[in-house]
């Protein structure tokens, strides 16, 4: 119940901020877990993995645009979409929760 008073209390621009640094950090820790796993096992990435990945980094849809190899310059520019798309898809979600918990006010 605290949680819920508390998460009232919390101003729109608040909300969007934590839910976009949210998305930034799980983006930025699949990003970390997705490459660590390509280097370690040699593009073995499970469908469990890729499964888990889309749900949480939507925006990792977007990684699909590197089929090939790429230069350096691409992949910097394809991740960095990936990364920082899924903070302002977060972000959206945070806009539409806070709208939604001004809704179901009293």
């Amino acid at each position: 119940m605290r949680i819920m008073s508390l998460a009232m209390q919390m101003t729109q621009k608040k909300i969007v901020v934590v839910f976009g640094a949210c998305g930034l950090a799980v983006a930025f820790l699949l990003a970390g877990i997705r490459i660590y796993m390509l280097y370690q096992y040699q593009d073995v990435v499970g469908d469990w993995f890729n499964t888990l990945t889309l749900i949480l980094w939507p925006s990792a849809f977007y990684l699909t645009v590197m089929q090939e190899k790429a230069p350096p310059t691409v992949v910097v520019v394809v991740w960095s979409v990936a990364i920082f798309a899924n903070a302002l898809i977060y972000a959206f979600v945070g806009w539409i929760a806070w709208r939604l918990g001004r809704l179901m006010r009293p």
